[in-house]
């Protein structure tokens, strides 16, 4: 042993802080623990055995639908539900929690459709005349929808002139309204009243022309040569 393992070991260990009596406590603790552990694993077991042979028993029955379960926990719950999805089953849950929260177990052929869900969520039977009802509730709901959005109300007629008589008198009114009819020629010029009655073929012809004329008379901005060269001779010499 060297001189520092020496020290460490001839020095006082810290107190404990835990008495006797607590762990004692701790280990009757840990060992219900895992006794529960055990047992509940156990029970979960046999749970299940039980679970998936009342399920084969139902699948195996040609007449049966559904499959109500009793109340149980939620963990339990939850196991059956894993057993169903693994057979092709569909399960709901109905009831209060932690009173008579209990399952039923549909085959897939025979899944209840949404009324029958809300009906049995509210806690009553499922019966095939409160289906009827509930569909021919829905159509008559239907219908007045779409008979509100399809009508349409005769227009609402307005005496202006009526309606505004404590601002302006009856006569200002009738002596202000005027008639006018619509006019379907708006923005159309009549022929008689044409100034340039000529075609359209007939304009850019004789602008052609008078483009062709322009070109061929000489500019009178330009001179001649002749007329350059008389102006040059008359301008007087230097001196």
């Amino acid at each position: 042993m060297d001189i520092l393992g020496s020290i460490m070991s001839s020095m006082d260990k810290p107190p404990s802080t835990v008495t006797e009596e607590e762990k004692r406590q701790r280990n009757a603790r840990k060992q219900q623990m895992e006794k529960w552990k055990l047992q509940e694993n156990k029970r979960i077991q046999t749970f299940k055995t039980k679970i998936k042979a009342r399920i084969e028993d139902f699948m195996k029955d040609p007449k049966a639908e559904k499959l109500k379960l009793e109340p149980m926990e939620k963990v339990d719950r939850a196991l059956v539900r894993e057993i169903t999805d693994d057979a092709g089953l569909t399960a709901f849950a109905f009831g209060q929690d932690e009173v008579d929260r209990h399952l039923i177990i549909w085959k897939r052929e025979s899944a209840p459709g949404d009324d029958e869900l809300a009906v049995l969520r509210r806690g009553e039977e499922w019966t095939e005349e409160k289906g009827e009802i509930i569909k021919a509730k829905r159509e008559q709901m239907e219908a007045e929808r779409n008979r509100k959005v399809n009508h349409k109300g005769p227009p609402v007629k307005t005496d202006y002139r009526a309606k505004y008589t404590h601002l302006i008198s009856q006569e200002v009114g009738k002596s202000g309204a005027q008639d006018v009819a619509a006019n379907s020629q708006y923005g159309n010029v009549k022929v008689e009243n044409k100034k340039d009655r000529r075609t359209i073929e007939e304009t850019l012809a004789e602008r052609k022309a008078k483009k062709m004329k322009l070109s061929e008379e000489p500019s009178l901005a330009t001179p001649t040569p002749s007329a350059a060269q008389s102006s040059s001779n008359h301008m007087p010499a230097k001196s």
